[in-house]
């Protein structure tokens, strides 16, 4: 293998051709090794650069997003800057930067690669750095020709911008895929985690309910036994339905011998909600042909948003809706395998999800 300084083109001559702060060109007459000759080779002259990637202590990644007039669009950028001949170091230019642009902070700082905008042409170097545990500690300090805003994202947001070709700046996106490359598992094995522990969580939550409705069902048993009269017991158990589901309404309807009308025989309301008992009596079963297929069948019925239902007529469709519910489940009431009636809760302020508990609970 050849030895890197036999690698090494021959500079003949040099002169500049453009000397601005922010744009310094030169052109060179190159001499290569194999004697070949490039009378002009442009270079551009800049000093180091530095770009952060900073995570906050609970695992946010600081951003900014602003215009770049080169492809003239606006795009999310980590925080990078110019290594001024101020600055003691690359490390100083990069904390600086940080706290100019986003008012972001102190934290943990390593050095995390060292990369090229282009190796062909530039002259510098791009120092980039791993800030984690950073916090915000003043506001920004922009310069005149700054017009940018400081943006927190997710390991999974970042992780999609890089997916969809969304951070165009190579030099950020260089150190943001090595960082993903390292982290993806640490991150995957926080999301599995993460949802081990909602489940248990839901478990948790679920036994709970189960041992209230348990307590709830024995507590209404014992006032309904207690009771010498058996409407107040009844009114007593609707009681607890009605806040255990923090319902608007509870109730039961009965038909008459001849199963041709339900009455509302039996309701109480929360505090703000119109009592409509006196309303829903005498209500021909042929009126609510859907309804009272589905009570005489002895079937639940669970709306989690009330809406039409095939085979619902207009009409028992409008006795539900004119009433303000939102939501609501009934059960047949059944003895000695007769159905003489159901009941039921409303909901007035918003939709329900149901859960099978749920029903067991207001059958038994």
């Amino acid at each position: 293998m050849m030895e890197e300084k036999e690698k090494a083109w021959k500079t003949v001559s040099s002169k500049y051709l453009f000397r601005r702060p922010w744009l310094t060109v030169r052109c060179e007459d190159m001499l290569l090794p194999n004697g070949n000759h490039i009378p002009e080779y442009y270079i551009l002259e800049y000093p180091d650069w530095v770009n952060t990637i900073a995570i906050t202590k609970d695992g946010k990644f600081v951003f900014v997003r602003q215009y770049r007039p080169g492809l003239g669009r606006t795009s999310y950028e980590l925080c990078a800057g110019v290594c001024d001949k101020e600055d003691a170091s690359p490390l100083v230019s990069a904390q600086r930067e940080l706290w100019e642009e986003t008012g972001y902070g102190k934290g943990n700082w390593q050095e995390y690669m060292v990369i090229s905008a282009n190796p062909s042409t530039h002259t510098n170097l791009t120092h980039c750095f791993l800030a984690t545990d950073v916090e915000p500690i003043d506001h920004q300090h922009l310069e005149d020709t700054e017009d940018l805003s400081v943006h927190l994202l997710t390991f999974e947001e970042v992780k999609q911008l890089l997916e969809n070709n969304e951070i165009m700046q190579s030099l950020n996106a260089a150190p943001l895929w090595k960082y993903v490359a390292e982290h993806a598992a640490d991150f995957e094995q926080e999301s599995v985690e993460k949802v081990e522990h909602e489940k248990t969580e839901t478990i948790s939550h679920r036994i709970n309910d189960l041992l209230y409705y348990q307590n709830s069902i024995s507590r209404s048993l014992s006032r309904f036994l207690k009771d010498e009269e058996v409407e107040t017991g009844i009114y007593e158990i609707l009681k607890d339905i009605l806040a255990f589901y923090r319902a608007g309404r509870a109730y039961i309807f009965e038909t008459d011998e001849e199963n041709h009308f339900y009455n509302c025989t039996y309701e109480v309301v929360a505090e703000g909600v119109k009592a409509e008992i006196n309303k829903l009596q005498e209500i021909p079963v042929d009126f609510m042909p859907w309804w009272t297929s589905q009570i005489l069948g002895k079937k639940p019925i669970l709306f989690e948003t009330l809406k039409p239902m095939p085979g619902m007529g207009q009409g028992e469709y409008e006795v539900l809706s004119r009433q303000g519910i939102k939501a609501l489940m009934a059960t047949p009431l059944v003895v000695n395998d007769h159905v003489y009636g159901f009941m039921g809760v409303d909901l007035v302020d918003g939709s329900a999800s149901w859960s099978d508990e749920d029903y067991r609970w207001l059958s038994s």
